[in-house]
């Protein structure tokens, strides 16, 4: 059985205060049915192309003035995330405060993982294969990787997955099949737009990420806080060096 991962990274512009990576995992054949009726649902609702930000703000294709509204954009919700559930195995993310990170993290690791959006990619890779040994008792074959094209955690992303594509223990050790970059008409980076917004989001109590919540997500979804970051840069080693000694 195949599996493709579909991630996002949200909080790209300047003067965000979080960044965050997210995104969901499922086999293809569940995609395919997937694609099937998150098409069906855009035509529906006559949407082009989902994007988070611009629903919650009624901008862009969801204008007051194109017939949206609080009430239609619940409705919409609410017809979208159980497709996401149905069909997408787990939800996974990471989010951190930007300036923690740039105090917090050695310049090395920053370099390493080509900034704060690599470091969150990899975060979500390394809650991947949490998830493939844990949940899938490790039958999990290497995993195929989309991330949206484009956007300003592009090129980090990409020097990160090189670094773990670098070997071929690595490239296996990390379910890394390969990996891509494509437009948001791939329909499932929306259902990734959608989790990415919604873990950026969560420093605020949302009623949107509890409906888009399932119990088997709670381990694969993390914000981390100042201490955690901290704990982190403390306990952990890269290549058997204490990431703390890194300069």
């Amino acid at each position: 059985m195949m599996f493709s991962a579909y991630f996002d990274d949200s909080g790209t512009h300047p003067k965000s205060r979080v960044a965050a990576v997210a995104g969901y995992i499922s086999n293809v054949g569940q995609w395919d049915i997937f694609n099937k009726e998150w098409a069906a649902c855009l035509k529906k609702f006559k949407v082009d192309e989902m994007h988070r930000a611009d629903l919650e703000s009624l901008k862009g294709e969801f204008m007051e003035a194109k017939g949206w509204n609080p009430n239609r954009r619940k409705a919409f919700l609410q017809k979208i995330h159980p497709i996401i559930k149905n069909r997408t195995k787990v939800a996974i993310g990471s989010a951190v405060i930007r300036e923690t990170f740039e105090e917090i993290v050695p310049a090395r690791i920053k370099q390493l993982f080509g900034g704060v959006y690599g470091w969150c990619a990899h975060e979500c890779i390394v809650l991947a294969r949490r998830w493939a040994d844990k949940c899938q008792r490790g039958h999990v074959p290497p995993i195929e990787w989309v991330f949206e094209s484009g956007t300003t955690g592009y090129g980090q992303v990409d020097k990160m997955l090189s670094e773990l594509y670098s070997s071929r223990n690595q490239r296996l050790d990390w379910r890394i099949k390969g990996w891509s970059f494509q437009d948001k008409d791939v329909l499932p980076l929306q259902a990734a737009d959608v989790i990415a917004y919604e873990v950026f989001k969560h420093y605020d109590i949302r009623f949107s990420m509890a409906d888009l919540f399932r119990e088997c997500d709670e381990n694969y979804l993390k914000w981390w806080s100042r201490d955690r970051l901290t704990d982190w840069v403390n306990t952990s080693t890269i290549q058997g060096k204490p990431i703390k000694n890194l300069k």
